[in-house]
């Protein structure tokens, strides 16, 4: 004849619902919750202005660089017209005829920008700008710096 295990395994299971029902209670209490600890004050407590303004002004900066290496071919009469009080309209966020629908300026994305592939001459655009010889590192970098701050016209 045979025994049945039934009532052991039956008293087992109660048994370990029970154990796990009383560590579980243990462990929550009415105050848990995030954790909070004091925040750390630091002794010296001067506010610093963390606004970043751009370093790099279109009219002081870039029209100069234009002016110097640029007027000769893109005139008044030229459709990129790069005296200074047209300069800014010709260039951001203005398609590309040539190269549409590239964007000759594209703010803080030179690399977005036909403008910038012709200065460095990448070749993805045509011949480089100016013809005569890339501009100095410093001119390219004045540009840049322009167009990653957003290509602003101040």
């Amino acid at each position: 004849m045979m025994k049945n295990n039934y009532p052991i395994r039956y008293v087992a299971l109660i048994g370990f619902i029970a154990v796990t029902y009383v560590f579980t209670l243990n462990s929550c209490t009415k105050d848990s919750g995030p954790l909070y600890v004091d925040p750390i004050i630091p002794e010296d407590t001067t506010i610093v202005d963390t606004v970043e303004f751009p370093t790099v002004s279109f009219y002081d900066d870039i029209v100069p660089i234009f002016t110097v290496h640029c007027v000769q071919c893109h005139p008044p009469t030229a459709e990129v017209n790069l005296l200074p009080e047209k300069a800014y309209n010709s260039l951001v966020n203005k398609v590309s005829p040539v190269y549409s629908p590239s964007v000759r300026v594209v703010p803080f994305y030179p690399d977005s920008s036909v403008i910038w592939h012709k200065l460095i001459n990448s070749f993805e655009f045509g011949i480089e700008m100016p013809p005569k010889g890339p501009l100095d590192f410093e001119d390219l970098e004045l540009i840049e710096t322009w167009i990653l701050e957003g290509a602003l016209e101040n």
